[in-house]
């Protein structure tokens, strides 16, 4: 997508570790690049045999190979992907991804990496899966290849859910008896992910949680209250909403409020958004973020952003500069608009009554960002889809 590559008006560069392994020689070379560049010789034939760089993410940079390499690596996961590791793997899907995204690296070998994955059992690897993955799903919920994506998906995720399952560990006691963390924040993940790509097992297990904490104030594991309370609402009506909103009030709870943004009727987004900026119902300081996460959600970003566009001197008083142009507010209410109409009401908006916030002008851009990978990548992605629905 039209990068803009121009350099840094104070011209900086940067003396760079670069470490790298190949198929042939797993011992880590370490090589200077010394403000321009680097030339290195491998030490056995360059002819299938891969070479990874910046292995377990000891740099702070991105890594792109010829297409030949990616291939490589491609097959070594297939074949054998404990040859790299977690953090690895978890460089080589996050690096593909981003590439990706700007044009350095084409879309069927990007979500090629992805395929994999229904053998990966690490957190970090599926971390970075996930972030690109959603990258994705948010910029073509409204394409008709959108349940195909999220049938590949769940397809990947679904023995990480099935292993892992609901039960957690107790959160007290002797550290030795304690889950690992990082498997509690993969079970999160995995099921979060099912449940967000409608996968039936799931929502239906976490609407018996809601029900059973609902109706008989039965505990939801800590872990698991805010994926709970959001499949509880959105599979909810008024009654549900009307009881969480009760809840949160008497609580001031963060994951009861995050879940009433997630009810898939547009009339209480709309009277949720309303109440957020009203200071009997909400207390300031949680307004932009009530919001803010209406804009993430499918249902909602539509509305969110109708709703900013209609309340705009209303919100810029009441929460001044600073509150309006947080990350939590423009970013999240803009994060899933990619039409051409709603970008220019925003930039005559924007013309008309400047923002002293770096954070809208960002949230235009990405605006635009959104709508070039619309137009330049969809298609490619569906395709891959398509391809490979059974693998």
């Amino acid at each position: 997508m039209d990068v803009d590559y121009t350099s840094s008006p104070y011209s900086y560069k940067w003396h760079v570790l670069f470490t790298h392994i190949t198929r042939d020689e797993r011992r880590l070379s370490e090589n200077w690049m010394k403000l321009d560049n680097v030339t290195f010789q491998l030490t056995s034939d360059y002819s299938g045999n891969w070479i990874l760089g910046n292995k377990d993410l000891t740099g702070f940079y991105r890594v792109n190979y010829e297409n030949d390499n990616w291939d490589w690596i491609i097959d070594q996961l297939s074949r054998d992907f404990q040859q790299y590791t977690a953090s690895s793997r978890a460089a080589i899907l996050d690096d593909a991804f981003a590439l990706q995204r700007v044009g350095l690296l084409d879309t069927h070998r990007a979500l090629s990496l992805t395929l994999y994955l229904n053998q990966e059992n690490e957190y970090l690897p599926w971390t970075a899966a996930m972030r690109g993955f959603n990258y994705v799903r948010e910029r073509m919920y409204l394409s008709e290849s959108y349940g195909i994506l999220q049938n590949y998906i769940k397809d990947k995720m679904g023995h990480v859910a099935d292993r892992l399952g609901w039960t957690t560990s107790v959160d007290y006691g002797p550290l030795e008896a304690q889950e690992p963390l990082q498997q509690r924040h993969l079970r999160n993940l995995a099921l979060k992910t099912m449940c967000e790509n409608n996968d039936d097992d799931c929502i239906s297990q976490a609407l018996a949680m809601f029900t059973g904490w609902l109706e008989r104030d039965e505990p939801v594991p800590a872990d698991l209250c805010r994926l709970v309370y959001s499949v509880g609402v959105m599979n909810g009506g008024e009654q549900e909403w009307d009881i969480v909103w009760s809840k949160q009030q008497l609580n001031d709870d963060g994951d009861l409020r995050h879940a009433l943004a997630h009810t898939t009727y547009p009339w209480l987004l709309w009277r949720f958004m309303e109440w957020s900026l009203d200071d009997s119902k909400t207390r300031m300081m949680h307004g932009p973020s009530n919001i803010g996460n209406v804009g993430r959600t499918q249902t909602g970003h539509a509305l969110a952003y109708d709703f900013v566009i209609e309340n705009w001197n209303l919100i810029k008083e009441k929460f001044g500069k600073v509150g309006f142009g947080s990350r939590s507010f423009i970013g999240r209410v803009t994060q899933l608009v990619n039409d051409e109409s709603r970008l220019k009401q925003l930039m005559q908006l924007v013309h008309k009554d400047p923002l002293e916030s770096k954070t809208a002008k960002m949230a235009m851009e990405r605006i635009k960002l959104n709508i070039q990978w619309k137009t330049k990548y969809e298609a490619e992605v569906t395709q891959f889809l398509q391809d490979n629905q059974n693998t």
